[in-house]
């Protein structure tokens, strides 16, 4: 057993008895990762009274957001130790949990919105489309300069054509390696 994966088993044991002591024992199990020719730490937990299983493989740790959630993690952990006392509005929270934390920030933040989304602009009615879309002062024009057509004519209908399967493949190749999605 190498000395990265002990720091990771232990960095996984302190994270889940700081935050969810409940959890009960962690434990944890290796195997070959083949794909990648690595080893892969299967972690096994309880949460609200059922199992959860999590694989940590090369896959999961070269995911972009989850680089971004470890950087945000250390972040946070410079602020100063769990848990964090807020004050909103004159009442004071102890917010125990990263999870918390997002959960209270995306409460506050989608107060008072209302989220719809569209197949397509014939589905919205003209006010929205006039709001979104046609109002001058709002849009946004984008040139699009096709360098390969017939490269593009191949993602296009590769992404927009009648068959599922090659673009049910290309989704899942490449699925995360996106950085922003508007969905």
């Amino acid at each position: 057993m190498s000395d990265r994966m002990d720091a990771l088993k232990l960095r996984i044991t302190e994270y889940m008895d700081t935050f969810y002591p409940d959890a009960g024992p962690v434990q944890f199990t290796e195997d070959l990762d083949e794909e990648y020719n690595s080893r892969r730490l299967i972690v096994r937990t309880v949460r609200r009274g059922l199992p959860v299983i999590t694989h940590v493989d090369h896959t999961t740790l070269t995911r972009a957001d989850v680089g971004d959630l470890r950087r945000l993690y250390a972040e946070m952990r410079r602020v100063g130790p769990w848990p964090y006392d807020l004050t909103i509005d004159d009442e004071r929270r102890e917010i125990r949990t990263p999870e918390a934390l997002l959960e209270l920030v995306m409460g506050r933040g989608s107060k008072g919105l209302s989220i719809q989304r569209y197949k397509g602009l014939g589905e919205m009615n003209p006010e929205q489309l006039w709001e979104t879309t046609m109002n001058p002062e709002k849009r946004i024009l984008m040139e699009v300069n096709v360098v390969d057509v017939v490269e593009a004519d191949a993602i296009f209908t590769l992404l927009m054509g009648d068959s599922v399967e090659p673009r049910r493949e290309f989704i899942n190749q490449n699925a995360l390696n996106v950085r922003n999605l508007d969905i």
